[in-house]
This record gives C-alpha cells, sequence and structure tokens, in this order.
C-alpha cells in the first residue's frame, strides 16, 4: 500500500536530513581537530550511539536554506535542540528565501561557502561533479538510525 507523505511528515524528513548534515559537517570538522587528552566522551544518548569528545574550541556551523515560515520554524527549532545537546557548537543558519542557488554560488565563488546547505535536487549532480559536496554516504550508513533501511524514501532519496 503506496502511502502519501504529508507536508507535515515531509518537514520532519527535511529537518532530519538537515540536521544529519550537520552531523556529518561536525563530524568532518571534529577530525582535523583532536580534543584535549583531558576531556571525557560525553555519555551516549542511547545505547546504540556513542557520543564524541568536544570539540576542543567551539565551531560554527554555517547552515543555509530557503522556504517559508513554517521550514524555516522547523529548521530553527532542530537547530537549538541540537545546539542544546552540544553546547559547543553553534549553528548560525541562514535563510535564503529568494534567488537561492545564485546565491549559493556566489558564497562559494567568494569563498566563504556554507558548511551544510538545502540543495535542489535539480542542481545536486552539478554540485558533486565541481566538488562542491562532501560525500556523507559512509556517516549515513555508520548511523543506526539513518542507516537502517526504509529510513529514507525509496529508493530515489539513497540513490542521491
Amino acid at each position: 500500500m503506496k502511502k502519501n507523505l504529508s507536508r507535515r511528515d515531509f518537514i520532519r524528513i527535511a529537518s532530519l536530513a538537515g540536521g544529519a548534515g550537520i552531523l556529518a559537517a561536525c563530524k568532518a570538522k571534529e577530525t582535523t581537530e583532536a580534543p584535549k587528552a583531558t576531556e571525557a566522551a560525553k555519555p551516549a544518548a542511547t545505547a546504540e550511539v556513542k557520543a564524541t569528545p568536544a570539540p576542543a574550541e567551539a565551531v560554527t556551523i554555517i547552515f543555509t536554506g530557503w522556504g517559508g515560515v513554517e521550514e524555516n520554524d522547523g529548521v530553527v527549532a532542530a537547530a537549538k535542540y541540537f545546539q542544546e545537546q552540544n553546547p559547543s557548537i553553534k549553528i548560525n543558519w541562514i535563510q535564503i528565501p529568494e534567488n537561492y542557488g545564485e546565491k549559493i554560488m556566489a558564497m562559494q565563488a567568494a569563498g566563504t561557502p556554507p558548511d551544510t546547505a538545502f540543495i535542489y535536487n535539480t542542481i545536486l549532480q552539478q554540485y558533486a561533479r565541481d566538488g562542491l559536496l562532501m560525500d556523507i554516504t559512509p556517516n549515513i550508513k555508520a548511523d543506526p538510525v539513518v542507516g537502517a533501511p526504509g529510513y529514507f524514501i525509496e529508493p530515489q532519496e539513497t540513490e542521491r
């Protein structure tokens, strides 16, 4: 039986996917900065997921996207929750409601691209071809929640 995806479910999925992108961006930054030897790892949120040590310094992630008020409110709420769980990571959410693609490319050309962003599916392959994206496939597959079979809308989301 095929179930239609409600707008509310779509916003939840988009927020979770954005959160996964934030987490992937955090993971990439953590691998370049070694934590202090005296820092202890935070206890795991669940038995399945191990927490990583906090970075030595606060990290700010630039996160861009488009959308209306409801989408903006959902991203702001997700970012707030993420920051509460990860106090050493600040999310700088930039909502770009108009000319999004052009503004992202201008940020890239200026040498100030966002760390993570919503990306139009029509331009995704070009960004990948031009080396503008980080492959987070291994991070997604390793995650017990997001990597679980059937988590994403099949097959188009796993193919992307």
